[in-house]
Formats: structure tokens, sequence, C-alpha cells
């Protein structure tokens, strides 16, 4: 089971993600849930480098991934809550059809 545990803030905003685990929906390089819940991440990854004002810690060595922000400029906020809104929506929907496979937790 893929375990993600996701803080956000009260501007609704990702703040920290931590990620570990595998669906076994199928095996690697064929589960659709792990490529599924793996391109939302590295879009939020994606998104955050984009930005030059934004800091953030990045820990990925294939067996978790921990991402925390530690800083952003508000005038970025409005993307970033999108960018949020697009994460979160997404995961919640592969919880709600893989249950056995996903597991969200807000912190």
């Amino acid at each position: 089971m893929i375990n993600l545990e996701l803080k956000i803030d009260k501007k609704l905003i990702i703040r920290e993600l931590k990620i570990n685990g595998h669906s076994g929906f199928d095996v690697k390089n064929k589960d659709i849930v792990c490529s599924a819940v793996s391109i939302l991440v590295y879009s939020v990854i994606l998104t955050l480098k984009k930005y030059n004002d934004i800091r953030f810690d990045l820990i990925d060595n294939n067996e978790e991934l921990n991402l925390k922000i530690n800083g952003l400029n508000e005038d970025i906020e409005a993307e970033l809550r999108g960018m949020s809104l697009m994460f979160v929506n997404g995961i919640k929907l592969l919880e709600k059809n893989y249950t056995d496979n996903l597991k969200l937790t807000l912190i």
C-alpha cells in the first residue's frame, strides 16, 4: 500500500508531503496506481521548481519521498493553491477508487 501523509496550511497550500510504499495493484512498471501517484507528486515538484523564490527540501531515495516547503512568495499563493487543490483532488479520487492500494492521511 502507498502511504501518503499531507500537511496543508490554512491558505490551502501544501506544506509537507511524505510518501512511501508500493500500491501492490500490479508489478513494478505496470502498476497504474503507482504511476498515477507518481505523476501527481512529480507534477507538484516540477511546479515548485518553476519558481525561484520557493524554498523547499526534497528527499527522494526510491524508498520514500519527503517534501517540505520552507518558504514561498505571497505573490504566487494563488498558483500554489491551485496546484495543491489539483493534487489533493487527484489523490482523493485515486484513494476512493483504489482503497486497498492508497491511504491518504492529512497531518
